[in-house]
């Protein structure tokens, strides 16, 4: 079974369980990498860590213009976290002229898998369905078997969902809000959710979040997680250990 089908399974099990529920929903939410192919042949493999979906919107849907304020956002903070994995110079704050087309090379994950149509859920809300369906999304994350998590507005629910393991000695930097661990032989990024900001061009606001993470890639201490995890990754290892930071 390869692992695009065992993510599917994964998913029709989850379904299952909701469909026998007591819970009101309009539909299940498919998420996960929208292309496998391409997915799994990037590097770093990055998984955006999003709290629902509303209005018939499928991650795992693939060709999904980059043209909404959600998913220009993705599509530059994975710009610069592709670059930071490149060991190049980091890009100033790029126009939505210059992102990409598609976001079919990274994973999104909801941490809700039912749509209920809501604009927004409490923190409580969203915090009850990590638990409930906590062991169910620890093993999504190990199929889709990302090197970075992007917790978009989500860290909570990715602390709920590991047993509150990040640890504040695993913590490699802190800024303005903006924080990185080094979790589980991964880079997990603790960063606002992509709908705050702007439609337009980015604005102050865009441009100072932009600043902040790429203040935050440029950090010795998370340059040298990465280089490990490149390091790893030639070795046909990919990871590094907690204890490697």
């Amino acid at each position: 079974m390869t692992k695009r089908e065992e993510h599917i399974k994964l998913l029709k099990d989850l379904e299952e369980k909701y469909l026998k529920s007591d819970k009101q929903y309009y539909e299940f939410v498919w998420d996960g990498p929208s292309n496998w192919e391409l997915y799994e042949n990037s590097f770093p493999k990055i998984l955006f860590l999003v709290k629902e979906a509303r209005n018939g919107y499928h991650p795992s849907t693939p060709l999904q213009k980059a043209n909404t304020k959600f998913m220009r956002n993705i599509a530059r903070w994975s710009l610069i976290i592709d670059k930071a994995f490149e060991q190049v110079e980091l890009p100033t704050m790029p126009s939505n002229s210059d992102l990409r087309e598609f976001n079919d090379s990274v994973a999104i994950m909801e941490v809700k898998k039912i749509n209920q149509e809501n604009i927004s859920s409490t923190s409580k809300d969203l915090n009850e369905f990590a638990f409930e369906d906590r062991e169910f999304l620890k093993r999504q994350i190990k199929i889709i078997g990302p090197q970075v998590i992007f917790c978009a507005g989500t860290l909570d629910c990715f602390d709920i969902i590991h047993d509150h393991k990040y640890e504040f000695h695993q913590k490699l930097f802190s800024i303005a809000n903006t924080n990185v661990w080094l979790v589980d032989r991964r880079i997990i990024i603790g960063f606002k959710h992509p709908s705050i900001f702007g439609w337009a061009d980015p604005n102050k606001k865009d441009n100072e979040a932009f600043e902040n993470l790429k203040d935050l890639l440029s950090n010795d201490l998370v340059k040298n997680a990465i280089q490990q995890i490149i390091a790893n990754s030639t070795a046909g290892n990919i990871g590094i250990a907690a204890s490697g930071a």
